[in-house]
């Protein structure tokens, strides 16, 4: 490839799931040297893509508004395709288009479907989004699957490319990190640990009934989500007498929270639905023993290396943590296999599947000028 900027990355979105894959995208295209590739990135995102030797647009347009349908076929001008990590395509753009759609939830699951927003926005977002793509891709066979069917695609349309844990999710000391763990959240017996949003297909209420049904109550970090979206859960947390147990930190760096997936007995994923479930891969790179909701696209990804339980039962829940925290050799158990689990999740994978999608893309949009070069040459041949 040569130097001139090909491909735009649409990064200015890079809160949770769709924030961490983008990074990795991003920051694993700049570590493998691929040239020609334009970061769209916020004001306050710009100056760390630059330090990495990126090639930024600074945008401040905001996620789902009017402004980004204009600005960003802008700032992607020049380049001969544009990946959206997201739905929200901007239907101005021309060139080759890439789409991610990580899952489906806003459309299909309680309580998004039925709302304004999803009825308004989500839902003719997405089917603008797959019509306008000239290539989708997603994060688990899962989600493939629901994709293909609610637009009746051709499978050859929608490419599986499973997220990658970034390289600061890793094995630390046990010693240091219980220390920073102490020193954040104050000392204490076993520690399990929520990382994600408070929205309510995550199903943190049935992890907080869950945690009240044990007679010795471990700790409970919960990381992340907003201040509105924890209001509920504070209510059901002092309802429940759990407020000496419950702690939430909000979010986290990833540096910090490296440390603390590292100090925690268990990583807990109790969610109904989720197309990927990043934390869970976080967690086993980590060498966190991982309890997870029996779901489709956690089971794929977690595999053997996970205690599952049905996400509709407390007391399910209840038992598969009182049987991983009482038995040493089974957290031993899950953390060997999720160390070598979420080494099948290489992020030089990630990002060469990537590049893959966009060299074909590329090679295609090349190939009627390529075809035309060659007829005048033929028409040029002596007789």
């Amino acid at each position: 490839m040569n130097s001139r900027e090909e491909i735009a990355i649409d990064a200015r979105w890079l809160v949770g799931g769709i924030g961490s894959y983008t990074r990795s995208l991003v920051e694993g295209l700049a570590a493998s040297g691929r040239s020609g590739v334009r970061v769209i990135a916020s004001p306050a995102h710009a100056p760390g893509f630059a330090a990495r030797k990126l090639r930024v647009a600074v945008d401040a347009a905001s996620i789902y508004g009017l402004r980004e349908q204009f600005s960003i076929p802008l700032r992607a001008r020049g380049c001969r395709l544009l990946h959206v990590p997201h739905f929200n395509v901007p239907l101005l753009y021309t060139g080759k288009l890439v789409v991610t759609l990580h899952d489906l939830i806003l459309t299909t699951e309680e309580p998004y479907r039925a709302s304004l927003a999803s009825r308004l926005y989500a839902r003719p977002m997405l089917r603008l989004a797959v019509r306008r793509a000239d290539h989708l891709i997603t994060v688990s066979e899962a989600s493939r699957r629901k994709i293909l069917e609610a637009f009746a695609l051709p499978a050859s349309k929608v490419t599986v490319i499973p997220n990658a844990a970034r390289p600061v999710f890793a094995p630390r000391d046990p010693d240091e990190a219980r220390r920073r763990l102490e020193a954040l959240a104050g000392p204490g017996g076993a520690c399990l640990l929520y990382v994600g949003n408070f929205k309510p297909h995550k199903n943190v209420e049935t992890l907080l009934r869950a945690l009240a049904l044990l007679p010795a109550r471990p700790r409970l970090l919960l990381v992340g989500g907003s201040d509105r979206e924890y209001r509920p859960l504070a209510a059901t947390i002092r309802a429940l007498g759990l407020s000496g147990v419950v702690r939430r930190l909000g979010p986290l760096p990833d540096e910090q929270l490296a440390w603390i997936y590292c100090a925690a007995d268990a990583l807990v994923m109790p969610s109904r639905s989720e197309g990927f479930g990043l934390p869970v891969l976080e967690a086993m790179a980590a060498g966190t023993p991982v309890v997870c909701a029996r779901t489709d696209a956690l089971a794929e990804v977690a595999s053997d290396a996970a205690e599952f339980f049905d996400p509709k039962s407390p007391e399910a829940l209840a038992a598969a943590l009182a049987a991983l925290l009482s038995s040493p050799a089974r957290r031993r158990e899950l953390r060997a296999k999720g160390l070598a689990r979420s080494r099948l999740f290489r992020r030089e994978t990630f990002v060469e599947r990537h590049a893959e999608i966009y060299d074909r893309l590329l090679q295609q949009d090349e190939a009627p000028e390529s075809l035309e070069k060659d007829r005048e040459l033929a028409g040029n041949q002596p007789t």
